[in-house]
């Protein structure tokens, strides 16, 4: 999976439902995700978990650094959780990403 088709991927989680504040559970009751739960949703990098693909630890650690720097943060739930966050920025944010590389041949 591309890099930007990853980052869709995640959007289309977040289309889907999105949560803030789990208080570290990266995802609700309701199964609503927040940015970080979309990502581990899209390609789970711990054995069991369910998803769309298999990545290394380091392949997705290079993916969040991407996101945080398009973001301009250095803790993702941080700026998920921002108060006034809406789901629009969080699912724009990823598309964003995706659009980028996407222009930048990847």
């Amino acid at each position: 999976m591309k890099d930007s088709e990853f980052f869709e991927a995640c959007a289309e989680e977040i289309d889907k439902g999105w949560c803030q504040n789990s208080l570290g559970a990266w995802y609700h009751s309701t199964g609503d995700v927040c940015a970080v739960g979309a990502m581990y949703r899209v390609a789970p990098t711990v054995p069991g978990q369910r998803g769309g693909g298999q990545l290394t630890l380091m392949q997705f650690a290079i993916r969040q650094a991407a996101f945080q720097q398009h973001v301009g943060t250095d803790h993702i739930p941080d700026w998920n959780d921002l108060p006034g966050r809406t789901k629009d920025q969080v699912y724009d944010a990823f598309m964003g990403l995706a659009k980028k590389l996407r222009n930048e041949g990847e």
